[in-house]
């Protein structure tokens, strides 16, 4: 009897099983317009099916709503690289805004270029996610950093923050397996977090560099509000804020990102005192083309090439400050520079890469001397790839310009 009975039962729930496997397949080749058999006999199973369906129905709405937003991602980085590329276009012949402030602005327009991409990225089809792709690159974090917080400080001009950097060593040459787009959105997140926490009255954000041989340690500290300590436990969650009107994604990013490159983000925070944020990222090999320190020679004449007078001046307060006796030759025009280095049996060229309203640039003249290690290419375009790739081939140095305060000069007497 109890065999029987077994068997009824076994039967009895086998077919509408079956009949259930039958609609999800369908459900999965034809989405929700597909044609199921609700032919159904217990109470159960139709409960069962229609949570199938609705789910199948959600998950259809999402895909619609993911490819709207592909669409709409696609369009505004497709609707923002025409205007900044003209930006970018123009700015290289706008000579009469300073080489500084000029900075500044193609800085921002990297910028905005880069978020318009990752906005386009975020919402790729799903095949395209699944692919792995490594996007990172050797990147020096000193002029990552001072980029980032010079912009940070014309952001946030009108309030009273001071935000500034400091290096802790004397050796500059911190340089990680990054994606530089991805970090510059998570420093600025870390800071804008940081000047919120000052609830519009004034505070200090320090950033700060340092490291060992082996890793690089990023700080991000403030003198505001703090986090209380049972909220500190669950702060780098996905969604979790403690701001009324955060997404709770910042935080999250920050840390996702962060260890994606085989590093690591500390929270010390006291209630009322202020916050800290350390990351801690594995520190590269120093690139060939970077240059640890300037040597200069007594006996040895030294061209300073720059299209900018202002340069000139710093160059010659800094040099002077060090070695008064050092012969010093100033060009803005390079036609001028090349005609006082063919009667010269030896120099050294400091050289601007983008002269303004010139056929040559700083790499052109280096090139057509063959100068290699007797010559530097001091620029704000430190960072594009193809100006690295062309000093690792002409085999010269490349100094960020606005380091040109703090590198270290040595002069052999």
């Amino acid at each position: 009897m109890v065999v029987v009975l077994s068997l009824y039962i076994g039967a009895a729930f086998e077919a509408p099983f079956k009949k259930l496997k039958r609609n999800i397949a369908l459900l999965t080749r034809d989405g929700t317009d597909a044609k199921l058999d609700e032919n159904f006999s217990i109470d159960e199973f139709i409960l069962l099916q229609n949570f199938f369906v609705k789910m199948f129905r959600i998950n259809d709405e999402k895909n619609k709503m993911t490819k709207r937003l592909n669409q709409i991602a696609t369009e505004a980085a497709h609707d923002i690289r025409s205007p900044i590329a003209v930006l970018n276009t123009c700015l290289e012949y706008v000579a009469c805004i300073p080489e500084k402030d000029r900075s500044l602005m193609r800085t921002a327009t990297y910028r905005i270029n880069a978020i318009a991409n990752s906005l386009l990225n975020e919402f790729k089809e799903q095949t395209q996610k699944e692919a792995t792709v490594d996007n990172t690159r050797l990147v020096f974090l000193v002029s990552l950093l001072h980029s980032i917080v010079r912009e940070k400080k014309a952001q946030f001009a009108a309030e009273s923050v001071d935000i500034h950097l400091e290096l802790k060593e004397r050796d500059l040459s911190y340089f990680a397996s990054i994606n530089a787009d991805e970090m510059k959105r998570v420093l600025s997140n870390l800071i804008n977090n940081a000047v919120e926490s000052f609830k519009n009255e004034s505070g200090i954000v320090q950033v700060t560099l340092g490291g060992d041989a082996k890793d690089i340690i990023i700080t991000v500290e403030d003198n505001g509000c703090g986090i209380a300590v049972q909220d500190q436990q669950r702060i780098f969650e996905r969604g979790v804020s403690l701001k009324e009107n955060g997404t709770g994604l910042g935080l999250h990013h920050a840390k996702t990102t962060i260890e994606s490159w085989q590093g690591s983000i500390r929270l010390d925070s006291v209630e009322n005192e202020g916050t800290c944020l350390t990351l801690t990222l594995p520190r590269q090999q120093t690139p060939s083309w970077f240059v640890k320190e300037i040597k200069l020679s007594l006996s040895i004449p030294i061209a300073i090439l720059d299209d900018e007078v202002a340069v000139h001046k710093a160059w010659q307060l800094k040099l002077a400050d060090i070695a008064p006796e050092l012969m010093l030759n100033f060009f803005t025009d390079p036609r001028d520079f090349l005609n006082w280095a063919e009667q010269q049996k030896d120099f050294f060229l400091l050289t601007d890469h983008n002269l303004s309203n010139r056929m040559l640039s700083g790499l052109d003249v280096i090139e057509k001397l063959q100068l290699k290690k007797r010559a530097i290419l001091s620029s704000s375009h430190y960072d594009q790839e193809e100006v690295i790739a062309r000093c690792q081939r002409l085999g010269c140095y490349l100094l960020p310009k606005h380091l040109m305060y703090y590198i270290p000069i040595s002069i052999d007497r």
